[in-house]
Order: structure tokens, then C-alpha cells, then sequence
């Protein structure tokens, strides 16, 4: 005999399935963190030690063989081109005087001094002639010497801005430039490498030669561009689930997306909860980055285009992407721009990864 199913249990059976249903879909959304594209300076740089030294070293000999004298100048005594310095006994008796003076090629400051007084000495025209003392022009300017590997080489140029830091001066940050490299190359265990050599201003007397310093060779460096950290360019989603905010660099993670695309697009989203528009005014550059004013680039790192995709949510929580060329990166923030025309990257909140 048929039995009619009981309506109230067969209900409360769909409402269960409906509800089981409904937090499956729940736990499959998948969260994000995400961070917004904005305008930023971005510097490439190599990176390398040097030593500092003084511009130039002079080495002061007698003019003949003897014993010193009398000495008059001692370590960093300044001196004048001209001034006597040392006077030498050249006579072949040393009981007899022949007194000959020792003056100095220069103005600038003692560096070194290797002899005392009645120290015996070779005249310059020995083949061991005796220094007896080391000059200096002065510590107004002085030099660093690097040395930069083959796969760098290329990009260091004379006049190239140099970042200087210094452990001895933790805190204080000093800019020099590239004055000379050398095409002599060193050869060591089969690794090659090149003498850079960058000046630098000393005015105020911090910097002693000697001390070692960290250097920053500034290759590429662009300001007031669009930047994105480099978490969204590696990032790729395993499947279109729909999207539940999580954290924003630019907000809470309730903020609205359609909030966002208003925002970027003045209420007028292009079709399919795409935020990209076709904004008003400003100049359209090349990879179609539009802006209020031409970005100030120093290098121009767009070269070598490189397609990249950046992901998003749209107004309905769906994930779309757009397609960037990206530039100049300094390890943790890239340069994008856009890869078609009349889209306006600006605002944009982008997917870093997802939220644990």
C-alpha cells in the first residue's frame, strides 16, 4: 500500500541540505590580502664594498744619499708647495755638514712619514731610494675604490650616482659618483672583476681614509610611477572561487569592492564588474599609462617589455585580471604600466596572495 511521505520531515530534510549547502559554499570562498596600486619612486641598484683613500699620494725623497737632519714635518702637518720639510747631511763624512733641504711638491698634508732624525737614507737616485714622507692634497675630496664583477660591469658608468654608507657612521647616508672605471680586468680563481673608482665630498672631515663602506651603484631609478609589491606579480589563483576580503594595505577588510571600482571609474565601470574606465583627462604614455603629468624617470627601464598578470575582485567578488608590463623593480616593489591603452591601473586593489 502506497504511504504519502510525511511533508514536514521532507521539508525539514531540504532546509537541512540547503543549509549544509550553504556553509559548504562558505568554507570554499577563498579570502585575500590585497594592496593597492600607487605612485612611488622605485631604484634598481648593484651592490659592493669599497675602501676610501685620499684623491692622490705623493712620495718625498731626498735628492741624494745622507743622513736626515732635522725634520720639519710631522704626521698631518699641513704644507705648502715649496716649504722645506726635511733637511739631509749629504756630505760622505758624516762629521762634515753638507746640508741639502728637502721641499715639498705640494700643498697639502703629511699622509705618512717614515724616517726619524739621524735615520740614514738613499737619495733619489738609488734604485732603493728612501721615502721619508707621504703626502696627501687633502681630505676635502676623497676617493673609494670598488671592484665589480663581470656580470655588473655593464651597468656602471662614469658619472653614475653611488648610495655611500658606513658602519663606523651607522645613520649617515653619503652620495658620491663614478669617476673612472678600469678597462684593465683582475683575474682571480677564474673570477673577473673591475676597479671602479668613485669620488666623493668630504667637506666637513667625517670620512677618514681607511674606513670601509657599503656601496649602492644606482642603475635604474624611476619616481612618480605606478608601483605594486612584488607578491601580486608572482601570485596566480588556483581557481575562480569567489572572493571574501580578508586585509587591505589601503583598508579594513570589510571595505567594499564596488566602493573601489566607484572610485577609480567615477560610478562608471566598464562592463562585467570590470573597474577599468577610460579616464578623463591627462596625458596617455607609452604602455598606456595615463597620468596628471609626465612621471620624472632618470633610467629608462622599459626597455625590455615584460607581460605580467595582476589579479583582482570585481563588484560581484569574481576574480579577473589585467595584463601590466612590468619595469624597474628593487626587490620587494615593481614599476607596471598597463599593456592596452586607456586603462587606468591607479587604485586598483590587487591580490597579494591568499589570507591563511
Amino acid at each position: 500500500m502506497y504511504k504519502s511521505r510525511n511533508p514536514v520531515l521532507l521539508s525539514a530534510a531540504l532546509l537541512a541540505s540547503g543549509l549544509f549547502w550553504g556553509c559548504a559554499a562558505k568554507e570554499d570562498a577563498v579570502r585575500y590580502e590585497y594592496a593597492v596600486i600607487s605612485r612611488g619612486t622605485v631604484e634598481n641598484t648593484i651592490s659592493a664594498t669599497g675602501t676610501l683613500d685620499v684623491e692622490a699620494r705623493v712620495t718625498v725623497q731626498a735628492p741624494a744619499t745622507g743622513i736626515v737632519e732635522a725634520l720639519y714635518a710631522d704626521y698631518n702637518s699641513p704644507v705648502k708647495k715649496g716649504q722645506i720639510i726635511a733637511e739631509v747631511n749629504t756630505a760622505a763624512n758624516p762629521v762634515q755638514k753638507q746640508i741639502t733641504a728637502v721641499y715639498s711638491p705640494m700643498d697639502g698634508f703629511v699622509l705618512d712619514r717614515t724616517v726619524n732624525v739621524g735615520s740614514a737614507i738613499l737619495g733619489r737616485g738609488s734604485p732603493a731610494a728612501t721615502t721619508l714622507f707621504t703626502l696627501a692634497p687633502g681630505l676635502a675630496m676623497l676617493k673609494i675604490t670598488a671592484s665589480i664583477g663581470e656580470t655588473d660591469i655593464a651597468s656602471v658608468r662614469e658619472g653614475q650616482e653611488v648610495r655611500i654608507s658606513l658602519q663606523s657612521l651607522a645613520g649617515r647616508k653619503f652620495t658620491g659618483n663614478v669617476s673612472s672605471i678600469h678597462l684593465m680586468p683582475a683575474i682571480t680563481d677564474n673570477v673577473v672583476s673591475y676597479t671602479v673608482i668613485i669620488g666623493l665630498n668630504n667637506t666637513d672631515g667625517s670620512l677618514l681614509p681607511g674606513m670601509t663602506c657599503v656601496l649602492q651603484f644606482v642603475q635604474a631609478k624611476e619616481e612618480n610611477v605606478l608601483v605594486v609589491p612584488n607578491a601580486a606579480l608572482r601570485f596566480a589563483p588556483a581557481g575562480e572561487a569567489p572572493a571574501v576580503p580578508a586585509s587591505s594595505s589601503a583598508g579594513s577588510a570589510g571595505s567594499s569592492v564596488s566602493a573601489v571600482t566607484n572610485a577609480l571609474t567615477g560610478g562608471k565601470a566598464g562592463g562585467g564588474g570590470n573597474p577599468f574606465g577610460h579616464p578623463t583627462g591627462g596625458t596617455s604614455y607609452a604602455g598606456g599609462d595615463t597620468n596628471q603629468g609626465e612621471p620624472d624617470k632618470t633610467a629608462a627601464a622599459m626597455e625590455v617589455k615584460t607581460e605580467k598578470t595582476l589579479w583582482y575582485t570585481d563588484d560581484s567578488g569574481k576574480l579577473d585580471s589585467v595584463q601590466v608590463y612590468a619595469g624597474t623593480s628593487d626587490g620587494l616593489r615593481t614599476v607596471v604600466r598597463p599593456a592596452e591603452e586607456g586603462v587606468n591601473l591607479e587604485g586598483l586593489r590587487i591580490i597579494l596572495r591568499e589570507a591563511e
